[in-house]
């Protein structure tokens, strides 16, 4: 009974009052993001899952692309 009907009410009654309560923290990190990676704020990619199964992620993009002389990735000392 728990497993079958309780657990995903709950699971998902606590996701999504958790995403209105984060969600005016992901809009002001998004504005951040995008003023500061060149109007790109998200990261995307595809992933090994299980069984190898590949499925796409999308994250806020945290780090910059510029690269410094040499064509290495500058760190945030540079």
């Amino acid at each position: 009974m728990y497993k079958a009907l309780f657990k995903p009410v709950m699971d998902f009654l606590l996701a999504f009052f958790g995403l209105i309560v984060m969600a005016p923290v992901f809009v002001i990190i998004y504005i951040l993001l995008y003023f500061n990676n060149q109007r790109k704020p998200f990261f995307f990619q595809r992933r090994p899952g299980k069984d190898e199964k590949l499925f796409s992620i999308i994250k806020f993009k945290t780090m910059s692309n510029e690269k410094n002389s040499d064509g290495s990735l500058k760190s945030e000392a540079d």
